[in-house]
């Protein structure tokens, strides 16, 4: 009785463990199909376009390799500015941490970003699927910035000036003054002369070098909140108390001598026999029959604007008045204001080889214009030009030219245009140095 008893316990223990190898085998045979799906969908999802534009954004742009991105944007360096350059400038941009925003892409099955700093365009990038493959890849690159810094530097003749280490040359000038003197000076002697070179282009402000003739470094002076750099104004030097007297004395002489009371002989202590000038002052004695006597007014002589070319020549101004009495009794007075030139001798001693009643010290300037349409075309005409021999400009058929214009392009992209030389060629405003484009009127 005992034994029948045990038999359903036996059969309840053969059935629990014949359930549980079937529940474990299923579980193990659920477990063993679940990890591939698992796999599969992992991939899925981390093939899908959001998920690739999230990795190639993180890939880009958490850190910026600027240099890589250049070689896929295509972006080519200047002679000014390399790599170097525009990662600090792309750099400068972001001003907050750089997003992403999906944007139309007109590419068929790409998708296509736009990267941010706060409002800022940074870059865009395009992914596209690789046929047979499951993967994307990055195409499209786009880098967003602009070379819209320039800069302008004032210097000497015969002086280099160097852009982030690269020199300029000739080509770049865009601006040369000198004053009257020149017109007075031997050839190959000059006087005060500057000349403005300048570069547009840049992403960013360039460092800024120059040296003299001689590669001896000069100190450039940059205006505030500016690219441009400047040489100080035009001044006169101060004349020593020799050369002082000695235009002093010239000035004298020539008054004198232009009243009839100095002879040529006495004359030729303070000018060059030799020269052209005292040939013609000579040549040509003045008539003072209707004057009695006159007399230089010793407390009106001054002497101003030296200036000194070489060791062998210079020049000043002396303003003089002269009280004149006639043969009738009455006065008359005359004012002399005149520019010496002196050259030195082979004995030492210097004399009036030229005068002027011209002010010396005015400054002329002449400026390069560049007239961009179709192949740009540059002329060199002096600043106070009233007009310009302007090139033809070819503009829509039926379409009225109203002249040359300067182009003025604002944060927003807004552009202004400034008529500055009509039809005519005249230049109502003035000339600077500039670059001009031709404006239609086509309505």
């Amino acid at each position: 009785m005992a034994r029948m008893r045990r038999k359903p316990f036996a059969a309840l223990m053969v059935f629990l463990t014949l359930d549980l190898l079937i529940l474990a085998l299923a579980a193990g045979g659920l477990w063993y199909i679940r990890q591939p799906l698992q796999d599969k969908l992992e991939a899925y999802e981390a093939a899908q376009p959001k998920n690739q534009l999230d990795n190639a954004f993180t890939n880009l742009f958490s850190d910026p390799d600027w240099e890589a991105l250049c070689r896929m944007a295509s972006v080519e360096d200047t002679p000014y500015e390399g790599s170097e350059a525009f990662a600090a400038y792309m750099n400068g941009r972001i001003t907050q941490p750089l997003t992403y925003r999906e944007v139309f892409s007109p590419q068929e099955n790409a998708r296509r970003c736009l990267v941010l700093s706060g409002s800022e365009k940074i870059a865009a990038f395009s992914i596209i699927p690789v046929p047979g493959t499951g993967s994307w890849e990055v195409t499209g690159m786009e880098l967003f910035y602009e070379r819209a810094e320039s800069v302008s530097v004032e210097k000497r003749p015969g002086w280099t000036v160097y852009i982030n280490g690269v020199a300029l040359d000739d080509r770049f000038t865009v601006r040369t003054a000198e004053t009257a003197a020149e017109a007075y000076l031997p050839e190959g002697v000059h006087g005060w002369r500057l000349e403005e070179q300048q570069l547009d282009g840049l992403l960013m402000p360039p460092a800024v070098t120059a040296v003299d003739e001689n590669g001896d470094p000069v100190t450039l002076e940059r205006l505030p909140g500016t690219n441009r750099y400047v040489l100080p104004a035009f001044r006169a030097e101060e004349i020593p108390p020799d050369l002082r007297q000695i235009a002093r004395d010239a000035a004298v002489a020539d008054a004198t001598y232009a009243l009839g009371e100095l002879g040529p002989a006495k004359l030729k202590t303070y000018f060059d026999e030799a020269s052209p000038l005292y040939a013609m002052i000579v040549k040509n004695p003045l008539n003072l029959q209707k004057y009695t006597s006159a007399a230089v007014d010793e407390s009106s002589i001054t002497v101003s604007d030296y200036r000194r070319y070489s060791q062998e020549l210079f020049s000043a101004r002396v303003k003089l008045t002269q009280n004149i009495i006639r043969k009738d009794g009455t006065l008359k007075v005359y004012k002399l204001d005149k520019t010496y030139f002196f050259t030195k001798n082979s004995s030492g001693k210097f004399l009036v080889t030229e005068y002027t009643n011209e002010d010396v010290t005015q400054i002329t300037q002449q400026v390069r214009l560049t007239f961009s349409a179709g192949e740009p075309v540059s002329l060199t005409v002096r600043a106070d030009a009233g007009a310009v021999a302007a090139p033809a400009a070819d503009g829509p058929e039926g379409a009225t030219f109203l002249g040359w214009a300067t182009r003025q392009t604002d944060d927003r992209g807004n552009v202004t245009l400034q008529l500055r030389i009509l039809p005519d060629g005249t230049a109502p405003g003035g000339l600077e140095p500039m670059t001009l484009y031709p404006v239609f009127d086509t309505l």
